[in-house]
């Protein structure tokens, strides 16, 4: 099984992100057949694809909207709609699956190429993500390491500072500073910049 695939049966409700997981220095992502056997209703519009893929290779809603010659509203809520058919509380959960798509990026060249796995009589698939380069995030301690972490395997701001026993007010400075450091907009550009290949 290949990405393309995975990401097809994704946006066809085909399949529906579960869960992440830590493994190997690599972000590891479980999606799910549904049960439901109703489940072209929740596939995704042309409009609903574009804008979901062009917010995770760290596009912004307002860069899209300009390219799309439509209102920002319009592509906010073709992004909520889309959110929602894929069975995401928030936009800031698909972070696993822009680190996915940079990972699996053909650009890739020589780089070990991470693996899909279908398990259990193809009922679950299994993704990873290629293993981070720290080093394009100089002199990281290791709070900054455990934040990075778990923004990969998307979890928002309030999930971060349960996980961590802190503010949720310290979590959004972290997360801030961790951006400004990388040179990143949003966690979408981070996975970007964290997983695509360098240039030559």
């Amino acid at each position: 099984m290949t990405w393309d695939e995975v990401w097809t049966q994704m946006v066809n409700a085909e399949i529906r992100f579960r869960s992440t997981m830590w493994a190997n220095g690599r972000c590891v992502v479980l999606f799910q057949r549904p049960t439901s056997s109703n489940v072209r209703q929740f596939a995704l519009t042309k409009r609903e694809l574009l804008v979901l893929h062009r917010t995770l290779v760290g596009d912004s809603q307002k860069e899209i909207a300009a390219a799309q010659g439509l209102p920002a509203s319009t592509i906010g809520a073709s992004l909520k709609s889309a959110m929602l058919k894929l069975g995401f509380a928030s936009q800031r959960h698909t972070a696993p699956i822009a680190a996915l798509i940079w990972s699996h990026d053909p650009a890739h060249g020589a780089r070990p190429y991470p693996q899909v796995y279908s398990v259990a009589q193809g009922e679950s698939v299994l993704a990873a993500t290629h293993e981070v380069e720290w080093s394009r995030v100089p002199q990281l301690t290791p709070s900054a390491l455990e934040i990075i972490r778990l923004l990969i395997q998307g979890k928002p701001n309030q999930e971060i500072a349960r996980i961590r026993r802190t503010s949720l007010h310290t979590v959004e400075n972290q997360v801030h500073s961790l951006l400004k450091t990388a040179g990143a907009r949003s966690r979408f550009d981070l996975m970007r910049y964290l997983f695509a290949p360098r240039s030559a």
